[in-house]
């Protein structure tokens, strides 16, 4: 496969696709069962023992709900706020998913000493110029430290957080650190299972943008 370019797996963005989706189902049906989506409990009617008048209610028990104090002291909106920020993430993650597969743009593609990226990678994609970069990573997704995006969205979302435990030690991430157009550090982190042609086109790609950028860091003198 051509080194020089990444583009994305159809398969693994439809693993991704269900995975986000799942949750997403998950994270609605627990959002019904939350207070203020509930309707008040029914009282509970209690009657005396062999009253002859059974038909007239003695009393009234309103049956109280459980709540944890940071339930109570928010009224039973935190649990809400949390899952909608969730569900937010997750249709936001499930809406990048769905561009990709219906789009036919690479992912990345090194070109004239540029690396361009796919729109969704960044919410201002611009060419990352090759002499831009700090550092390349290639490794074991439980051995490369998160970045900004990742721990924020193991925060904000449970299902990021589970994805993240249970697929960490399987998956293979490149890891590229820049300094941006206007001299700010950034990164950009690939996974393999976003990747056609899975780790080995993300080692053959990682392998040939090193390579690269070795030559230009000795060309202009900073080797």
């Amino acid at each position: 496969m051509d080194p020089t370019s990444l583009h994305f797996s159809r398969s693994g963005l439809l693993v991704q696709l269900l995975f986000f989706s799942l949750f997403c189902i998950l994270g609605i049906w627990g959002l019904s069962t939350t207070r203020p989506f509930q309707p008040e409990p029914q009282p509970i009617s209690h009657y005396i023992a062999n009253d002859p008048t059974p038909d007239i209610l003695f009393d009234e028990i309103r049956p109280q709900r459980h709540e944890g104090p940071l339930e109570e002291l928010s009224g039973g909106w935190l649990p809400v706020v949390v899952l909608l920020a969730s569900i937010v993430y997750l249709l936001w993650a499930i809406a990048l998913r769905i561009w990709r597969l219906i789009g036919s743009s690479a992912l990345l593609v090194y070109r004239s000493k540029q690396l361009l990226m796919h729109s969704s990678l960044k919410l201002t994609p611009e060419p990352i110029a090759i002499g831009s970069i700090t550092l390349i990573e290639f490794g074991r997704a439980d051995e490369l430290k998160q970045d900004v995006y990742q721990e924020t969205a193991k925060a904000v979302s449970f299902s990021g957080y589970i994805g993240a435990k249970l697929g960490q030690k399987l998956r293979h991430n490149l890891r590229i650190s820049y300094i941006d157009s206007t001299g700010a550090a950034d990164q950009l982190t690939v996974s393999d299972i976003e990747v056609d042609g899975g780790v080995g086109q993300l080692r053959r790609f990682t392998t040939y943008l090193e390579t690269m950028r070795a030559a230009e860091l000795q060309h202009s003198g900073r080797a």
